[in-house]
């Protein structure tokens, strides 16, 4: 049969021992998941950091090729009016000559 509840009990030495050092090891258990949350959310900031870095630089490099590709497509026209004005003077002259 179990024993009523005395208060007094709760400071005898023995449980006051054994509680002292579960909350020791309670803090201890606390502070290492910190500290091992801690290293991961580092670990992910930096990761964070280094994508956004990443991201940037490919947002640069499609900006760029998006110029290259406009200055292509401006080029690609003056060539194909050149080529056109070509046959149009191969056209004249083949009717100057004829």
């Amino acid at each position: 049969m179990a024993r009523p509840f005395h208060p007094a009990r709760l400071h005898h030495p023995s449980r006051v021992g054994g509680r002292e050092k579960f909350t020791d090891e309670s803090k201890g258990f606390q502070a290492n998941m910190l500290g091992d949350l801690n290293k991961d959310l580092v670990l992910l900031l930096k990761e964070k950091a280094s994508l956004g870095d990443e991201s940037e630089n490919l947002k640069m490099k499609i900006k760029a090729i998006e110029i290259l590709e406009s200055e292509l497509q401006y080029r690609i026209s003056e060539y194909t009016d050149v080529l056109k004005d070509i046959s149009n003077l191969k056209a004249l002259f083949s009717s100057i000559n004829s």
